[in-house]
């Protein structure tokens, strides 16, 4: 007797696609023998497919939320088709694409992302610092996108798909922010709609309908070589233990070139003994993970590495080469320390220590793919910045010309 229920199974990559993340669908086969796919918004690589089981593996960071996604997806339609079977509904392909789409799209945009950057933060893809950065992203949303909310409050996902709702948010992102800053919200937001996209949860991205801003260039301040000394020579006996930490945390940038967010991440098992001496090897938080490999002993006469071998010593017992400092503490101990060292009209920020190395470098070797090599630039014009700014780039140029 044939069987009048449908059977539902997970496919994983039925189009057979060979790079990348492939698709995971669910199949439906109707008792008269015809087949249907349903896109299931989750994509995973091959390893993390379990085929026997038809479900993710332990091994994904989500596996718990993908599988449960996948489940409800299935549960919902079963129950549809029972429901249809009880009053005498008419369960086909058209019909069960209607039930699911409509209410779909009517569906809270802002939740959404709320609960895939909590997804994020639990299974440890991001960082907690990165989910508070986010979280404010998606709450801004919300005030910047009132002329759109529906009767209950919501951003819907019909509504995000419009030109109006992006020429309006444009236009709230610039009223509120400077063009910097509403450059760098629009580059945090365009995560969460391209996810969507990438999920089928969106037709139309129009994220890339709003437009940024031009910044005007910044100069960039750096320490001289005297300025740096005298943080090096400040009397230490008038600093309390944390203002030391900073000084070296900030020294130590000076140094290596390392943004605040790797010399806070930096760990033990990251600095290895070689025959040249301590080296460096991490793979950046910024710039898509770039890999930068610094011989520190060979920086600056092995300064950074003398301050890394007195760290693991005194602080044998925790796992990053630094203790650990909020952004608001390291903020208030480089005000004491600038104080200290007559630098007082100066807000020292890692940014003048990053660049402090850059230019330093470049005085001293005019070498722009070296300065790219230990800063880890992507691109080969932000290093020959620091040449053309150099004071001593031009005399020496200037010397070598036979007038």
């Amino acid at each position: 007797m044939a069987s009048t229920k449908s059977i539902y199974s997970f496919i994983y990559n039925r189009k057979r696609q060979k790079n990348g993340e492939k698709p995971i669908e669910l199949r439906i086969y109707f008792p008269n023998k015809k087949m249907m796919y349903i896109s299931t918004g989750i994509k995973i690589l091959e390893k993390y497919w379990d085929n026997e089981e038809k479900r993710v593996n332990r091994s994904h960071p989500l596996y718990l939320e993908y599988n449960e996604a996948l489940y409800k997806l299935r549960y919902k339609i079963e129950e549809y088709e029972y429901r249809c079977e009880r009053d005498g509904g008419d369960f086909r392909k058209e019909t069960i694409t209607s039930m699911l789409n409509p209410s779909w799209q009517d569906n809270d945009f802002i939740d959404w992302c709320k609960g895939y950057n909590y997804q994020e933060e639990k299974a440890g893809i991001i960082k907690y610092e990165s989910w508070q950065k986010y979280n404010s992203v998606i709450n801004n949303l919300k005030i910047f996108s009132q002329s759109f909310l529906d009767k209950k409050g919501k951003l819907t996902f019909k509504t995000i798909q419009t030109k109006d709702f992006a020429e309006n948010l444009e236009m709230e992102i610039y009223a509120h922010y400077k063009a910097e800053v509403g450059n760098k919200y629009i580059t945090l937001l365009k995560k969460f709609f391209n996810e969507a996209q990438k999920k089928g949860l969106i037709e139309q991205n129009v994220i890339g309908l709003i437009r940024k801003r031009k910044v005007r260039t910044k100069s960039r301040r750096n320490l001289t070589e005297q300025e740096l000394k005298r943080l090096e020579d400040i009397d230490r006996s008038e600093l309390k233990k944390y203002d030391i930490i900073t000084l070296d945390k900030f020294l130590f940038s000076c140094y290596t070139g390392l943004r605040i967010s790797d010399n806070s991440a930096l760990l033990k098992k990251d600095i290895l003994k070689t025959e040249n001496g301590l080296v460096i090897d991490i793979v950046t938080e910024k710039m898509q993970g770039q890999r930068v490999v610094l011989p520190i002993d060979l920086l600056f006469d092995g300064k950074a590495g003398a301050i890394a071998r007195r760290y693991m010593e005194e602080y044998p017992d925790i796992k990053t080469l630094f203790p650990s400092l909020t952004d608001q503490h390291v903020n208030k101990h480089l005000k004491r320390i600038a104080f200290f060292a007559s630098l007082d009209n100066e807000r020292l920020t890692f940014h003048i220590a990053r660049h402090t190395c850059a230019t330093l470098i470049a005085e001293k070797s005019q070498n722009p793919f070296l300065i790219m090599s230990i800063l880890g630039h992507a691109d080969i014009s932000t290093s020959m910045t620091y040449i053309h700014n150099s004071t001593a780039a031009m005399i020496k140029n200037l010397e070598s010309v036979k007038w």
